[in-house]
């Protein structure tokens, strides 16, 4: 199961700590594809997201959005609507996610 989740905040990050090994070997293959930095930042203290459910019933799970510590307090704040969204950082996540579903495509 790949979640897309508050993505164009920031650059693309994934929820390395949750994710399936070889969906997170897949996402730094594909990341490198691209000549693009994969990046990681754990929000395991902070929240939850959709994958929950998929990983308590044993499906691998990768999250990608674009959340750091400088941006996690937009999450359901009056500052969580669209001009908070920066159009290079979500551009660079749709080529990230494009590209690693037609890597995993192509893989599997």
């Amino acid at each position: 199961m790949i979640n897309l989740e508050c993505l164009g905040v920031g650059p693309p990050e994934v929820w390395a700590s949750r994710a399936d090994k070889q969906l997170l070997d897949a996402y730094s293959m594909a990341a490198s594809i691209l000549h693009m930095q994969p990046r990681g930042m754990n929000v395991d203290r902070v929240g939850d997201d959709d994958s929950h459910s998929f990983l308590n019933a044993g499906i691998p799970v990768l999250t990608m959005h674009s959340l750091t510590s400088g941006t996690l307090r937009l999450i359901h704040s009056p500052s969580d609507k669209l001009d908070a969204i920066h159009p290079d950082d979500y551009y660079a996540a749709y080529r990230m996610a494009a590209a690693y579903l037609a890597y995993l495509d192509a893989a599997l």
